[in-house]
């Protein structure tokens, strides 16, 4: 008796110990991860947060323009006769031919700014607009997720291979149905119109929709609260 119950003592034990290191490997790997992410997009930190403040149309005119100018370019692509690789290759071109304007040539010719003060430019940011760090922690979650998912996948291929292959078939299914009902350029341009319309609809639209609710629960409150009230009076 006593040595069964050290028996499944070290069981406890050894679980224990092993799904503590197994979330202190998970933390250690998402914490890597969001350092390379930092890494990654802390040059272009400017950049992201320009296009961030696009994205929840904070300047509304700059973003319509940006509508404009993308819905543009996406229809002459779709619509003229060249090559994809032609079409990479010329925006390639013109991010170069971009970059090495502004960083190189540009600061050659300009006039020098005059001293100042404080001479560190800042760069402005809304407060539903995330930094660089906050973004790299959120990609990193999601990275980790991914990986649970697939790890998820293959230990259900293994274990569960009938359960497996009835999830596998029937996603694949309902993309093949998809794609054969919707063409492959709708599909494109909606998830472009998702990515440059939602994110503004979300923040400036969500708030005045959630406040709308509040105040409509609340007048509904009010209402039955009146009503019984009422009723009691008349009893």
């Amino acid at each position: 008796m006593a040595s069964l119950a050290r028996k499944v003592l070290s069981r406890f034990v050894s679980s224990s110990f092993a799904e503590v290191s197994a979330h202190e490997t998970t933390e250690n790997r998402q914490k890597s991860n969001e350092e390379t992410l930092t890494t990654l997009l802390g040059p272009f930190e400017s950049y992201v947060v320009t296009a961030q403040s696009i994205l929840i149309w904070e300047k509304p005119l700059t973003s319509a323009f940006v509508l404009l100018f993308v819905n543009v370019i996406f229809w002459l692509a779709v619509s003229c006769n060249y090559r994809f690789y032609f079409v990479l290759a010329a925006s390639l071109a013109f991010i170069h031919i971009y970059r090495t304007w502004t960083n190189q040539i540009l600061p050659e010719i300009r006039l020098p700014r005059p001293d100042s003060e404080d001479s560190e430019e800042w760069t402005p940011v809304n407060p539903q607009v995330l930094s660089v760090p906050e973004i790299s922690r959120h990609l990193g979650h999601l990275t980790e997720t991914g990986k649970q998912c697939y790890q998820w996948l293959l230990s259900t291929r293994q274990k569960q291979p009938g359960m497996f292959c009835v999830l596998v078939t029937s996603t694949l299914t309902v993309l093949a149905l998809g794609g054969c009902c919707v063409s492959g350029v709708f599909l494109a341009y909606l998830a472009m119109m998702t990515v440059l319309i939602g994110p503004g609809c979300f923040v400036h639209f969500y708030p005045l929709v959630s406040n709308y609710l509040t105040l409509f629960s609340d007048t509904e409150d009010v209402g039955n609260d009146d009503r019984v009230e009422d009723g009691c009076t008349l009893d």
